[in-house]
Order: structure tokens, then C-alpha cells, then sequence
């Protein structure tokens, strides 16, 4: 137990002892320590909350930041995206012809849409505006891997059973055999 402000121990002066420290005597002590400490909690919490940033809306969005707002959560780019007429089933995989080389980097090699994106992090109401623009819940992966196995790899069961619900498959498997 931490040290108590002489403010938090107006109540509790009969309970402190030389060192500062309350008293923890009978379960009436317990619960006095428990109250004071959720009050610390709530003060800090007061202190540290930040107001939300009001989000820019770009005037052009590309597909890497349309990608990356499904991720994120950010409702108002997805949408603006879709309203330009942007494809719900965009991946972030660049063509493997050999006119085009694909990126070496990691993050591009896996061909996750936003609806896999969004899907593993459990944002609903992004997934809910994506197949309303008609985002495919069957839509693979490079690892063949669905939406459906996206939400069950972030724990989200919000987001499993709106898959379910709007008629994904369970039976599907990947290529890591995991269905």
C-alpha cells in the first residue's frame, strides 16, 4: 500500500499509522483503503483524458489510406473512399505480372482487404459500411484465409457474428488448416 495524501486521509485519521500508511485492522479498513484508491483512479483518469483531435478528412483518399482507416477505425475515411467510387474489396497486394514487381515489403505481400483489417481489430461499424458498399466476405488472402478467420483471430465476437449473420462461412479453411 502507497502513501496517502494528508487530503485523502480527512476521514481516516484514527487509521493511519506514524508511518502514514492506513491501518488495515478489520475488513471496514479493506474496503475504506479499496473506496480511497478507486477515488486516485477517478482523479487521474479526470486529469489524463484527452479530448479527440476533430479528424481532417482528406480530400482525396488512395487505397494505402483507405487500408489503413479500416484498420484504424476510421469511419469518416472509409467512407469518403467509397463515396468516390473506390473499390470495398481493395487489397493491399500489388500485381506479381512481371511488368509490375511486386513489394518487398511485408505488410503488401499478404492481399488483406479492409474488411480482413477491420474485421481483426473489431470494428463493426466499419465492417457494417463495407459490405454495405459490397465488400466480398469470401474475399482470401494470400494465406486463403477469410473475414471470418480475420475476426477470430482478433477475439472479436461482435465482429463474427456480424460475418455470420450477413451469411460468411465457418467451414472454410486456410492454409495454415485453420477453419
Amino acid at each position: 500500500m502507497g502513501l496517502l495524501r494528508v487530503a485523502d486521509l480527512s476521514e481516516f485519521r484514527d487509521n493511519v499509522d506514524v508511518s502514514g500508511h492506513l491501518k488495515l485492522e478489520t475488513v471496514d479498513d479493506l474496503y475504506n483503503i479499496l473506496q480511497l484508491r478507486e477515488r486516485r483512479r477517478e482523479r487521474k483518469r479526470q486529469i489524463h483524458q484527452k479530448q479527440p483531435e476533430p479528424e481532417i478528412l482528406p480530400e482525396i483518399v488512395d487505397e494505402s489510406m483507405f487500408l489503413t482507416a479500416a484498420a484504424e477505425n476510421k469511419l469518416a475515411v472509409v467512407e469518403k473512399f467509397l463515396s468516390d467510387g473506390g473499390d470495398p474489396n481493395t487489397s493491399d497486394h500489388k500485381s506479381n505480372s512481371p511488368r509490375e514487381p511486386s513489394l518487398s515489403v511485408s505488410a503488401w505481400q499478404f492481399k488483406r482487404s479492409a474488411l480482413h483489417k477491420a474485421c481483426y481489430r473489431g470494428h463493426v461499424e466499419v465492417m457494417r459500411r463495407l459490405l454495405e458498399a459490397g465488400a466480398s466476405i469470401e474475399n482470401k488472402d494470400q494465406l486463403d484465409a477469410t473475414a471470418v478467420h480475420w475476426a477470430c483471430r482478433g477475439g472479436s465476437l461482435p465482429a463474427l457474428e456480424l460475418l455470420l449473420n450477413e451469411g460468411g462461412k465457418l467451414n472454410s479453411r486456410d492454409k495454415v488448416r485453420a477453419s
